[in-house]
């Protein structure tokens, strides 16, 4: 959901770094015991001896301590409980997205027309939160939401450039 913030020259490509960064850095911590020299290599390329990258302060990641979820709240930036809620909500619908193109035997970087998103008001809330990354993610040109019942299933409807769905 980043790559598209992190190659922009504004605030958003900071804030993607930072969320590129900390994602590296737990998963290599995570993967440390299993692939021990791999995550060291990739680990060794991010800095030298006086200067490396947050997230990264030990020499070897053998030596770095355990990921923990405060470690990740606190980077960003709150306790968890609403910015879990956006990631949830926005990677299922990029998850629909990608199924409709999938189902339609289009390309993953196929243009989208219209995604249509109906939820409760809470999800849908939580998803114009990250609409911008999204649209760009999804290679959709606008995003419709339609607020439904609480205990309703979540729906998403999506519809391909025509250009899309003719070849």
């Amino acid at each position: 959901l980043v790559k598209g913030r992190a190659y922009r020259d504004d605030d958003s490509a900071a804030s993607a770094h930072l969320a590129l960064r900390t994602a590296l850095s737990t998963l290599l911590r995570l993967f440390a015991p299993f692939l021990p020299y791999a995550t060291e290599e990739v680990w060794s390329w991010c800095g030298d001896e006086t200067d490396r990258l947050d997230g990264f302060e030990t020499q070897s990641v053998h030596r770095a301590p355990w990921p923990t979820a405060e470690e990740i709240r606190a980077v960003g930036g709150g306790s968890g409980g609403a910015d879990a809620s956006v990631l949830t909500v926005t990677a299922e619908v990029l998850g629909r997205i990608r199924k409709a193109k999938s189902d339609a035997k289009a390309s993953m970087r196929a243009d989208v027309e219209t995604v249509t998103v109906t939820d409760t008001a809470a999800r849908i809330a939580a998803l114009r939160l990250a609409e911008a990354d999204l649209l760009d993610a999804g290679k959709a040109t606008e995003l419709l939401t339609v607020e439904g019942p609480d205990d309703g299933e979540p729906t998403v409807e999506v519809v391909l450039s025509p250009t899309t769905a003719e070849g």
